[in-house]
């Protein structure tokens, strides 16, 4: 789809420059707000912006399933993921910061991810992981003419941070979670902030937050955090991903580190040493490879199992008897509960693509199971099936007059299906 050069600029900057400068504007920001209360009140005014601008634009908000997981995504990705990184601020520059929260990419190799989105790992991905824990010894390892090296209690704590951010961002792709992304992240802001605010508070954080004087700056830092950190940035990249190629979106993950130091160095007078050089060098090649090793190597399908094998057999036999079970004068809720099994299976289980299309299939041929996957579509948002040949089949909620039909996009090989 081709959108105005002046859209994907003003897009791309925002996640460029915006998300890089996060970190300086928390460093000034914390001179007046200690770290946990200036990272929860600022996720709870996000969150709650996002909810009600996605209230407003007509999604759905949270259901108490997906308000459950936020909860639990939400104390990943913003207690512990931005709160241990506001933590560290306090005695590590900002772009030494973000060099360590670039690690992000590592973990996200290291982790296990769900059966849908799983990648064989090569060797140019190793590459990458290998120079990044590089890059993270030279933060740490003292001396050798690089300068000061980072504590080691910040720096473990960026590094944790890191890996929540990880595994917050594992688990939403698990979890129950609205299909508006607006939505989703609002519920997850609006919950990490909430965690963030009673970590501040069992802390003691308060009476330092009472007694601090807060100057234009300061305010105004707290302010670009919440507004252009959280609101304008992820519209931004959720309008992205929308438009361009997921590949092209993720290179903000070396960006943003380089955006950082820059910052750190022109605006807020931090040092730009040969340590923090190298690491930039280290970390940016590290994450490139990364990167290009995820697009260079499609999923490889999973074996079945005896999971999958039981799926498919369930899937066969429901074909022949639905249409009997769902005959006027008999019931159908048998069937109908193997059927919503089968729709949940679909994005459960680590199940080949040809046998994710056969459980689907099963369930698109009566009203019943139709009725289940519209449930799951509401639940969990689209299903992304990645075929062998370039196929690709896309399951996604109704929209407008045109649902339930059998669309191409510009990709002749992208099938998408409407319900």
């Amino acid at each position: 789809m081709n959108e105005p050069r002046s859209r994907l600029i003003a897009a791309f900057a925002a996640i460029y420059v915006v998300w890089g400068s996060t970190y300086l504007a928390i460093r000034i920001a914390l001179e007046a707000w200690p770290p946990f209360l200036l990272a929860g009140s600022r996720f709870v005014v996000a969150g709650a912006a996002l909810l009600f601008l996605a209230r407003r634009a007509g999604h759905r908000l949270p259901a108490r399933p997906e308000w459950a997981g936020s909860l639990l995504t939400g104390a990943c990705l913003f207690l512990l993921g931005n709160g241990l990184v506001c933590w560290a601020e306090r005695e590590v520059a900002s772009g030494l910061a973000a060099l360590a929260v670039a690690t992000v990419p590592i973990w996200m190799t290291l982790l296990p991810a769900p059966a849908a989105h799983r990648r064989s790992r090569s060797g140019r991905t190793w590459a990458g992981v290998a120079l990044g824990l590089a890059a993270v010894g030279v933060l740490a390892l003292p001396g050798g003419g690089l300068g000061g090296a980072v504590p080691p209690a910040p720096l473990l704590a960026l590094l944790g941070a890191a890996l929540a951010w990880s595994l917050g961002s594992h688990l939403s792709l698990r979890l129950p979670h609205p299909a508006s992304a607006f939505s989703t992240a609002g519920a997850q802001m609006l919950c990490g902030g909430a965690w963030a605010l009673l970590a501040g508070t069992l802390l003691g954080e308060w009476p330092a937050a009472l007694a601090a004087r807060f100057t234009p700056s300061r305010l105004g830092a707290w302010l670009y955090l919440v507004v252009f950190g959280s609101i304008v940035a992820l519209s931004a990249y959720s309008w992205l991903l929308q438009h361009v190629s997921p590949a092209a979106v993720g290179t903000y993950a070396f960006v943003n580190p380089v955006v950082a130091v820059l910052l750190g160095w022109w605006l807020g007078g931090e040092p730009l040493g040969a340590r923090t050089l190298l690491s930039l060098a280290l970390v940016v090649v590290s994450v490139v490879l990364i990167l290009r090793g995820r697009a260079d190597r499609p999923a490889r399908p999973s074996r079945p199992g005896l999971r999958a094998a039981a799926l498919l057999l369930l899937a066969l036999a429901l074909g022949a008897r639905v249409a009997d079970a769902e005959q006027p004068g008999r019931g159908a809720g048998e069937s109908g509960r193997a059927l919503r099994t089968l729709a949940a299976a679909a994005w459960n289980l680590d199940l080949r693509w040809d046998l994710r299309l056969r459980a689907l299939a099963a369930c698109a041929g009566t009203p019943c199971g139709r009725e289940a996957l519209r449930a799951e579509l509401a639940c969990r948002g689209p299903l992304v099936i990645e075929a062998p040949s370039c196929l690709v089949v896309v399951l996604e909620p109704e929209r407008g007059s045109g649902a339930g039909d059998r669309r191409r996009s510009a990709d002749r090989h992208r099938h998408i299906l409407s319900y």
